[in-house]
């Protein structure tokens, strides 16, 4: 159950000095960040068939970077159809 305080009474300072940060816990540097903005990245799923997304992968030299480009393509796509 947690423990519920009204924040007048909370002193964050006696709580740090009292429960110090584990330094285990810890998660630096751009790779910890890149977890973190992804984590809260809401994400969709849409069903693209495989063989279009081999095509994509092919395209680019890393695998991660071929969401990128399909979701590029998707735009000029939509660019094209309301200029109609």
């Amino acid at each position: 159950m947690m423990n519920t305080i009204k924040e007048d009474d909370f002193d964050y300072q006696t709580y740090t000095r009292e429960n110090p940060p584990d330094p285990v816990k810890i998660q630096r540097g751009i790779e910890a960040r890149e977890r973190r903005r992804e984590a809260a990245t809401p994400k969709t799923v849409v069903g693209i068939e495989d063989d279009i997304i081999a095509a994509f992968k092919q395209l680019v030299p890393q695998e991660q970077e071929y969401r990128r480009l399909i979701n590029q393509a998707l735009r000029e796509w939509l660019l094209t159809k309301q200029r109609i």
